[in-house]
Protein backbone atom coordinates (compact mmCIF):
# COMPACT_ATOMS: atom_id res chain seq x y z
CA UNK A 1 0.00 0.00 0.00
CA UNK A 2 3.17 2.23 0.89
CA UNK A 3 4.69 1.58 -2.28
CA UNK A 4 1.96 2.40 -4.21
CA UNK A 5 1.24 5.45 -2.71
CA UNK A 6 4.74 6.32 -2.93
CA UNK A 7 4.36 5.93 -6.94
CA UNK A 8 1.40 7.86 -7.31
CA UNK A 9 3.36 11.05 -5.57
CA UNK A 10 6.06 10.65 -7.13
CA UNK A 11 4.57 10.49 -10.42
CA UNK A 12 2.78 13.18 -9.94
CA UNK A 13 5.79 15.14 -9.29
CA UNK A 14 7.25 13.56 -12.69
CA UNK A 15 4.18 15.11 -14.58
CA UNK A 16 4.37 18.07 -12.44
CA UNK A 17 7.94 19.12 -13.83
CA UNK A 18 7.35 18.30 -17.25
CA UNK A 19 4.42 20.46 -17.74
CA UNK A 20 6.68 23.07 -16.02
CA UNK A 21 9.02 22.39 -18.32
CA UNK A 22 7.62 22.44 -21.25
CA UNK A 23 5.69 25.53 -20.32
CA UNK A 24 9.13 27.56 -19.94
CA UNK A 25 10.61 26.20 -23.21
CA UNK A 26 7.18 27.61 -24.88
CA UNK A 27 7.59 30.72 -23.62
CA UNK A 28 11.19 31.56 -24.03
CA UNK A 29 10.20 31.20 -27.58
CA UNK A 30 8.47 34.15 -27.79
CA UNK A 31 11.24 35.86 -26.04
CA UNK A 32 12.80 38.85 -27.46
CA UNK A 33 16.44 40.45 -26.68
CA UNK A 34 17.47 44.18 -27.45
CA UNK A 35 21.18 45.19 -27.74
CA UNK A 36 21.57 48.41 -27.85
CA UNK A 37 24.83 49.78 -29.47
CA UNK A 38 26.26 52.87 -29.59
CA UNK A 39 26.34 54.06 -32.65
CA UNK A 40 29.59 55.94 -33.69
CA UNK A 41 31.63 53.51 -31.53
CA UNK A 42 29.81 49.97 -31.45
CA UNK A 43 30.17 49.75 -27.66
CA UNK A 44 27.27 48.08 -25.61
CA UNK A 45 25.35 50.88 -23.89
CA UNK A 46 24.40 49.99 -20.28
CA UNK A 47 21.45 51.12 -17.84
CA UNK A 48 19.29 52.28 -21.02
CA UNK A 49 15.77 52.14 -20.36
CA UNK A 50 14.72 50.65 -23.30
CA UNK A 51 10.56 49.76 -23.87
CA UNK A 52 8.55 47.99 -25.98
CA UNK A 53 4.80 48.65 -26.85
CA UNK A 54 2.77 44.90 -27.19
CA UNK A 55 -0.36 46.45 -28.19
CA UNK A 56 -2.36 49.57 -30.23
CA UNK A 57 -1.44 52.95 -29.12
CA UNK A 58 -4.25 54.07 -27.10
CA UNK A 59 -3.31 50.07 -25.22
CA UNK A 60 -1.69 50.74 -22.16
CA UNK A 61 0.34 47.26 -22.95
CA UNK A 62 4.23 47.97 -22.34
CA UNK A 63 7.17 46.81 -20.73
CA UNK A 64 10.57 48.83 -19.50
CA UNK A 65 13.83 47.18 -18.40
CA UNK A 66 17.35 48.30 -18.16
CA UNK A 67 20.35 47.12 -20.23
CA UNK A 68 22.77 44.90 -18.96
CA UNK A 69 26.71 45.41 -18.99
CA UNK A 70 26.12 44.21 -22.38
CA UNK A 71 23.99 46.24 -23.83
CA UNK A 72 20.99 43.68 -23.88
CA UNK A 73 17.47 43.50 -22.59
CA UNK A 74 15.04 40.83 -22.55
CA UNK A 75 11.21 40.80 -23.01
CA UNK A 76 9.17 37.69 -23.08
CA UNK A 77 5.70 38.33 -25.45
CA UNK A 78 2.19 36.94 -24.16
CA UNK A 79 0.27 35.48 -26.76
CA UNK A 80 -1.32 36.54 -29.65
CA UNK A 81 2.38 38.01 -30.94
CA UNK A 82 1.20 41.18 -32.83
CA UNK A 83 2.95 41.78 -36.05
CA UNK A 84 4.92 44.68 -34.84
CA UNK A 85 6.56 45.21 -32.08
CA UNK A 86 7.41 49.07 -30.86
CA UNK A 87 10.09 50.39 -28.83
CA UNK A 88 11.09 53.74 -26.67
CA UNK A 89 14.02 54.77 -25.07
CA UNK A 90 14.50 56.31 -21.87
CA UNK A 91 13.68 59.88 -21.78
CA UNK A 92 15.17 62.55 -24.52
CA UNK A 93 18.82 61.35 -23.32
CA UNK A 94 18.52 58.68 -26.48
CA UNK A 95 17.61 58.35 -29.74
CA UNK A 96 17.34 55.22 -32.11
CA UNK A 97 19.16 55.63 -34.93
CA UNK A 98 17.61 52.36 -36.27
CA UNK A 99 13.76 53.58 -36.02
CA UNK A 100 11.34 52.71 -33.44
CA UNK A 101 8.83 50.09 -35.35
CA UNK A 102 9.93 46.25 -36.41
CA UNK A 103 8.47 42.91 -37.60
CA UNK A 104 8.45 40.89 -34.88
CA UNK A 105 8.01 37.66 -36.71
CA UNK A 106 11.63 38.83 -38.30
CA UNK A 107 13.39 39.11 -35.07
CA UNK A 108 11.79 35.67 -33.66
CA UNK A 109 12.77 33.79 -37.14
CA UNK A 110 16.18 34.92 -37.51
CA UNK A 111 17.10 37.70 -35.70
CA UNK A 112 17.04 41.60 -36.58
CA UNK A 113 19.96 43.99 -37.30
CA UNK A 114 18.34 47.18 -37.76
CA UNK A 115 20.07 49.24 -40.19
CA UNK A 116 21.39 52.97 -39.07
CA UNK A 117 19.09 54.87 -41.33
CA UNK A 118 18.69 58.14 -39.14
CA UNK A 119 22.13 59.15 -37.76
CA UNK A 120 24.87 58.16 -40.27
CA UNK A 121 28.65 58.63 -39.44
CA UNK A 122 28.99 55.07 -38.55
CA UNK A 123 32.44 54.55 -38.26
CA UNK A 124 32.68 51.20 -37.62
CA UNK A 125 31.38 47.72 -39.16
CA UNK A 126 29.14 45.64 -37.32
CA UNK A 127 29.98 41.87 -38.28
CA UNK A 128 28.39 39.79 -36.06
CA UNK A 129 25.06 38.38 -37.66
CA UNK A 130 22.22 38.46 -34.76
CA UNK A 131 20.27 35.25 -33.23
CA UNK A 132 16.95 34.37 -33.72
CA UNK A 133 14.73 36.38 -31.02
CA UNK A 134 17.73 39.03 -31.35
CA UNK A 135 17.16 42.40 -32.61
CA UNK A 136 20.28 44.68 -32.19
CA UNK A 137 19.80 48.29 -32.86
CA UNK A 138 22.27 51.29 -32.96
CA UNK A 139 21.64 54.82 -30.53
CA UNK A 140 22.73 57.70 -30.26
CA UNK A 141 23.49 60.09 -26.76
CA UNK A 142 21.64 63.24 -27.14
CA UNK A 143 23.68 65.86 -25.65
CA UNK A 144 22.22 68.50 -23.14
CA UNK A 145 22.88 71.55 -26.04
CA UNK A 146 20.71 69.45 -28.20
CA UNK A 147 17.69 68.60 -25.91
CA UNK A 148 18.05 72.18 -24.72
CA UNK A 149 18.39 74.50 -28.44
CA UNK A 150 14.84 74.42 -28.90
CA UNK A 151 13.59 77.50 -26.51
CA UNK A 152 9.96 78.42 -26.53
Amino acid sequence: MLGKTWFRVLAFAFCCVFAAASCCSAQSANCISVRALDYKKGKPLKNLSITIHLGRPWILNVKTAKTDSTGVVSFCLADPILPNLGLSLDGNSFRSCSGYEFKTATILGSGYLAPDTQCGGRTFKFTENPKPGELVIFVRHVGWLERNSEWP
